[in-house]
């Protein structure tokens, strides 16, 4: 494995975490409100958009970067994985774009209820999953070079 496919495994084991963390601190700060008013649908909003961008940058990056590519190349039975997880980008992007502009329109029958925050989990969860999968992608393919963060 070159230097560079190291580094950027690297960078992608860091990113993985931070993403996982970004979705707890969503939760995290649903789970504070005050439960007793209406959600702040034009914050969630913020917030969902604000993942959204940063997950637009993150999987631009990632397949810039070809270490899912790699990962098929050097272990084949992953291709059929890695391609759905490719496929799954433009799906997130997609998913979190509308649901912010939904929020920013308050397109929801009862606001008061957990329905935008329904949608919201739907998505955080799936998204956790995906993360979660390209790291034990990545993981098989590349062995200890991605596990062993300390050697990055």
């Amino acid at each position: 494995m070159t230097i560079k496919h190291r580094s950027k495994l690297g960078w992608l084991k860091s990113e993985h975490h931070d993403l996982l963390c970004e979705i707890a601190g969503l939760k995290g700060w649903w789970d504070s409100r005050d439960k007793a008013q209406a959600p702040n649908l034009g914050e969630m909003g913020r917030r969902v958009m604000n993942l959204h961008d940063r997950l637009a940058s993150h999987f631009a990056k990632e397949e810039e970067g070809g270490c899912l590519t790699k990962a098929a190349e050097l272990r084949p039975e992953l291709a059929a994985n890695v391609a759905q997880l490719l496929k799954e980008h433009q799906q997130f992007r997609s998913k979190t774009s509308k649901l912010a502009e939904k929020l920013a329109r308050g397109d929801f029958r009862n606001v008061g209820q957990e329905e935008p925050w329904i949608e919201v989990q739907a998505i955080l969860a799936a998204l956790a999953e995906h993360e979660i999968t390209e790291n034990s992608v990545l993981a098989a393919a590349f062995g200890e070079s991605y596990r062993d963060d300390e050697e990055e």
